[in-house]
């Protein structure tokens, strides 16, 4: 009995599994071009996820209507908004590298944020 409980306990990490997340949080604090924050704002969020490279395939994009704090925050979730390419459940994260790429509109035309690994 006591063999058969230390058998379990060294080979219990072997038989775990990992999971894909459900949703990713994303936290920004969002400036004027200025480097004033931006309070109380009305927002459009794009979020594309990228494959292999910053500039390789977008293999999810989803966009969401939120407001900023008035100390400028954003408080959102990759994978709850409106998607309008691929599916969130449906990204194969251990195949290669994914990138985030983030636009934004506050009213005055898309702007891109950069795109991050």
């Amino acid at each position: 009995m006591r063999i058969a409980a230390i058998a379990l306990l060294l080979f219990l990490p072997i038989i775990s599994f990992s999971q894909a997340p459900s949703t990713i949080p994303y936290l920004a604090i969002i400036r004027n071009v200025d480097g004033s924050i931006m309070s109380n704002a009305s927002l459009m969020i794009t979020l594309m996820i990228h494959d292999v490279t910053a500039t390789g395939t977008v293999v999810y994009e989803e966009s969401h209507t939120t407001s900023s704090n008035a100390q400028g925050l954003i408080n959102i979730s990759v994978g709850s908004g409106n998607a309008t390419i691929g599916s969130f459940n449906a990204i194969d994260w251990g195949s290669s590298a994914k990138f985030l790429h983030v636009q934004l509109d506050a009213g005055n035309g898309l702007i891109d944020m950069g795109t991050q690994n």
